[in-house]
């Protein structure tokens, strides 16, 4: 039998390791998430013992790569206190939903290991879905244009169905798996998944603000819980900004553009991190709100697919460009605590003043950063600014502002509008066009390379 110990701590591994393969078992040992999916990949692994605090993705990120792949191995997930499993927001019993085999908290002997390990081949593990009947299929017909995508293997969100979730057949073709209000249990999804080679679920697109806004009280609620850490909040504010990234290619970007623009993203992050100064003020930032990440990344998105649009960007431009969008609200770590959890409506004319010196901070703090280029720093600071010279710090107008400070301030109101209003990209271009006083605000130019990045809904 091969086991694979995937485990961060080298003299925990070795110890498991060596353990194991003196009970007889061909034992290999891996130390970050990128190791273990590469290593399942190559080789067959009859057991899989996965620590929950594994790094270059995460423990979770692993069980999901392993079931996406439908790589044939039982999961142990271990961690070294009960509060870890806490700290993941999911049940013991929900991690074996996301195909966990079993659970085990530290210390824990070799014996009762091997135990876990042995009793995995000498029950049966799975149901056939088939004879569960207690949901009636339906089929029904409905434009395409009605329904948004989510990939199967992150269907995952609560014990119940926030809407009604349906797979696609063919063109305006559904069949309706679930009801608003009922479970799906593991097996009938992997059964979708595995034997009928479905990748992706469906529900009205008249739901995708429900859904949103679950996902936005989750990340409120977790908030306000002090026994869970900022890394965990923010790997639930992913799960929104992955949806709204699924909405973006929904609505007209090309998965090829998609997928080169977030390495794109990806690369600049690196070069943040690459400078031990900045890193640090970055990271704070992402503690500041557990939003922010997903504003950021969505910002810079919408950033790289307007100057793609752009004759006058290099190369070489494009880079600085996007390292102020991802910076772009580094200043808002100057505010005082009372206004830090306010939003634009709830702030009095006095606070609204001091919230907009946040482009001012900005500059400032990067000023502190030597390797930073001018162009970043205008960027951060003039992104606030509108053409019709109603914006802030300086109030400047028209080509007076820096040109790529317009793209990042006009890629930044669209993901504030994304997240807030759970509206695709285009539904947003056609609610500001149908109030023009917005509109003017932005450059033209900027506002025509947007709406030609993704393709209007077909009518029904």
């Amino acid at each position: 039998m091969k086991i694979l110990v995937c485990e961060p701590d080298n003299k925990v591994g070795r110890e498991l390791r060596d353990g194991l393969e003196e009970r007889g078992y061909e034992t290999s040992l891996v130390h970050n998430g990128r190791e273990a999916q590469r290593f399942l990949v190559e080789s067959e692994q009859s057991v899989t013992i996965v620590d929950i605090e594994l790094s270059s993705f995460s423990a979770l990120e692993v069980v999901k790569f392993i079931r996406f792949k439908n790589i044939k191995t039982k999961i142990i997930l271990v961690a070294k206190s009960e509060r870890l499993f806490e700290e993941s927001l999911l049940s013991k019993g929900n991690l074996k939903k996301l195909g966990v085999s079993t659970v085990m908290t530290r210390p824990f002997s070799l014996d009762k290991l091997e135990r876990e390990i042995k009793g995995f081949f000498d029950r049966q593990s799975w149901k056939d879905v088939e004879q569960n009947e207690s949901f009636t299929e339906e089929e029904i017909s409905a434009f395409d244009d009605q329904f948004t995508s989510m990939k199967i293997e992150e269907f995952f969100c609560g014990n119940l169905a926030i809407f009604d979730v349906f797979i696609r057949l063919s063109k305006n073709k559904y069949l309706k798996i679930l009801n608003r209000g009922e479970s799906l249990e593991q097996e009938r999804l992997d059964n979708y998944r595995l034997r009928k080679n479905v990748t992706h679920l469906y529900f009205k697109t008249q739901d995708r603000k429900v859904y949103i806004n679950f996902l936005n009280d989750l990340i409120a609620r977790l908030a306000s819980k002090e026994n869970v850490s900022s890394k965990t909040k923010l790997k639930f504010t992913q799960n929104l900004t992955n949806f709204m990234v699924q909405e973006i290619y929904t609505k007209g970007m090309d998965e090829a553009t998609l997928k080169e623009s977030i390495g794109v993203c990806e690369s600049i992050h690196q070069t943040v991190e690459s400078m031990p100064k900045l890193k640090t003020l970055f990271e704070e930032l992402l503690k500041y709100d557990d939003s922010e990440e997903g504003h950021i990344f969505l910002t810079m998105i919408y950033t790289d697919a307007i100057l793609k649009r752009l004759n006058w960007v290099s190369d070489h431009s494009r880079h600085k460009i996007l390292m102020g969008a991802m910076l772009h609200d580094l200043g808002k770590l100057k505010f005082p605590k009372f206004l830090r959890s306010k939003k634009g409506a709830e702030l009095n004319e006095k606070e609204l003043l001091e919230y907009q010196k946040h482009p001012q901070y900005g500059l400032e703090l990067l000023d502190q950063v030597p390797e930073i280029d001018q162009a970043v720093k205008q960027t951060v600071f003039q992104h606030h600014e509108l053409v019709n010279g109603e914006g802030y710090p300086q109030g400047l107008a028209g080509n007076k502002i820096y040109p790529p400070a317009k793209v990042v301030g006009f890629a930044n109101c669209m993901a504030d509008l994304s997240i807030s209003l759970g509206l695709s990209p285009y539904g947003i271009i056609t609610k500001m066009v149908e109030d023009r006083s917005e509109i003017f605000g932005y450059d033209p130019d900027i506002v025509r390379a947007f709406i030609n990045c993704f393709k209007e809904e077909e009518a029904a």
